[in-house]
């Protein structure tokens, strides 16, 4: 799913039955489920951004942020093609890392220092994209 899809959601209603009625949300393309990060804040990665709430609950309340479009642009004009399917992790400085998927058989990256609020421009990275699912993370022993 490329980032200029529409996604919707609808929330489950206090009666524990019905829903709600759709509303539109960021476009998705992600391929992995939302994890807790850092502080407590729970991460949904998407194409080129990410989903998250500090209220993980059932009535909670999830934001967007992602790279802007100026930062895509120049990306593009670097050679990243069109990017998506975000995967994400943290070191140990707790910052963010966004590695996404390309149209150009390169993974590229993006660094958050504010926790998933803001995020740096994109740049490439060594890891090649051979069209196969992708997942990056720490180890159990922090590696």
């Amino acid at each position: 799913m490329w980032a200029t899809e529409k996604c919707y959601r609808a929330k489950l209603n206090d009666d524990g039955i019905s829903f709600s009625e759709p509303e539109q949300v960021p476009a998705g393309g992600g391929n992995h489920s939302a994890e807790m990060g850092k502080n407590g804040r729970m991460i949904i990665p998407l194409s080129t951004g990410i989903l998250y709430t500090d209220n993980f609950s059932p009535k909670s309340k999830w934001k967007y942020s992602g790279i802007s479009e100026e930062a895509l642009e120049k990306a593009r004009k670097s050679g990243a093609g069109e990017l998506c399917e975000a995967s994400h992790y943290y070191t140990d400085e707790g910052i963010l890392h966004l590695v996404m998927r390309s149209s150009e058989n390169r993974l590229w990256y993006a660094e958050s220092y504010d926790n998933g609020e803001t995020f740096t421009d994109v740049f490439p990275t060594c890891f090649t994209d051979d069209l196969a699912k992708f997942q990056f993370g720490r180890l159990p022993n922090n590696k």
